[in-house]
């Protein structure tokens, strides 16, 4: 599992504006690779499994959405960037299609 920074200011590529950026770290030897990835304010996950250590993808997507949940519902409202995510972000729902 990693976390990796990522760019603070914004980033184009051929004058359109990055709006996510998703780390994939190695897999070679590993069951799985999640690595998180941060940049201006956002995080994307990055998700790399084997299906013999994780036959069902989505059932570890959901698990890892309910994990931000819990985490974000703990939230005391004393930073300055909101908490985003959840099952109906596109990022989960991203990864649900991505399996």
């Amino acid at each position: 599992m990693g976390r990796v920074p990522g760019s603070p200011v914004a980033l184009y590529v051929a004058g359109a504006k990055v709006e996510r950026v998703y780390a994939f770290g190695p897999t070679t030897g590993t069951a799985f690779n999640i690595t998180l990835i941060s940049r201006t304010g956002t995080c994307c996950i990055g998700i790399n499994s084997d299906t013999a250590a994780v036959p069902d993808p989505a059932v570890l997507a959901e698990c890892l959405a309910g994990g931000f949940r819990a985490v974000a519902a703990l939230d005391t409202g004393e930073h300055d960037s909101p908490v985003r995510g959840g099952p109906t972000s596109p990022s989960v729902r991203d990864a649900h299609r991505a399996h």
